[in-house]
This record gives structure tokens, sequence and C-alpha cells, in this order.
């Protein structure tokens, strides 16, 4: 505003978050992306008590539509891989 350059500055939250979920998207073979609204508490204990079940090794990152998008239409402008659609029919290039 007013004619100064001044780039935005982010919290060290959010570039921490979009460092961790764009390192995700590169580095691991897959990644699942769900819709988690109105979820509530005691049900996502059960799905992280089951993927620790066994000794199986899986991430749960969540964070806010708009963050993730970013980062997703970012990693996917470098190399988009597969054509995700979700249950509306809205298709999008992810890695």
């Amino acid at each position: 505003m007013g004619g100064d350059d001044v780039s935005r500055v982010y919290s060290d939250k959010k570039v921490a978050y979009v460092e961790r979920l764009e390192g995700y998207l590169a580095n691991l073979p897959r990644v699942l992306l769900i819709n988690a609204d109105n979820v509530g508490s005691q049900q996502m204990h059960i799905v992280r008590a089951e993927l620790r079940k066994d000794g199986q090794k899986a991430e749960i990152l969540m964070g806010k539509n708009t963050m993730m998008k970013f980062v997703i239409r970012r990693a996917a402008n470098n190399k988009p891989v597969y054509v995700v659609c979700s249950f509306d029919r809205s298709c999008v290039h992810v890695l």
C-alpha cells in the first residue's frame, strides 16, 4: 500500500506448514487428501490409533483449506502426475 514495494511477511508457523506439506508431496510415494469437516475428536482418535496399529507408518497433517490448496496448486504446477476427482466430480491435478 502507498507505493512501497514491501513483500508480505508470513508467520513461522505457516512457513513450516507449507514446507512440511511440500515435503510430503515431493517425497512420499502416495498421499491421500481428505476433507474432515464435522469429524469429532473421538473419531479422529480412532483413526490415528488404527494408523499406528501393527507398526504402520502414516502421517496426518491437518490444515486450513486455503493453505492446503495453495501448496497443492503450486506443487501440481511443478509436476502433475495424477488427476484426483472428489465426490462432487470436480477434478484437480495432484501429485
